[in-house]
């Protein structure tokens, strides 16, 4: 009689478990989505130097970059094809993304 009702009770929590930890799961996955945490913030938020900034702006108007999850998309290589862009200035961008929002880029 014990038995069945402490087997019982471990059954309820073995499923409430697995429903945690689903649900942990699915919060770490959107957490750690960057195109989730950041698509309202546009690129012109980048805290990229003067001198380079209208250079990197008029790249992202060229390429249709509006927002940090767009940028991401790209890689450093193929932003650097792109005119306008230098080695200084895809430094600076990659910078400003640790340094304002923890993006290894």
């Amino acid at each position: 009689m014990v038995a069945n009702e402490l087997e019982k009770k471990l059954n309820e929590l073995e499923k409430a478990l697995h429903s945690v930890s689903s649900a942990l799961t699915g919060i770490k996955e959107l957490l750690s989505d960057e195109r989730t945490l950041f698509k309202d913030i546009p690129v012109e938020k980048l805290g990229v130097s003067a001198n380079r900034k209208t250079r990197f702006l008029k790249t992202c108007i060229i390429c249709g970059i509006k927002t940090i999850p767009d940028l991401l998309t790209y890689t450093k290589e193929e932003l650097l094809r792109k005119p306008g862009m230098g080695i200084g200035t895809i430094l600076d961008v990659s910078a400003a993304l640790k340094r304002e929002y923890n993006i290894n880029w």
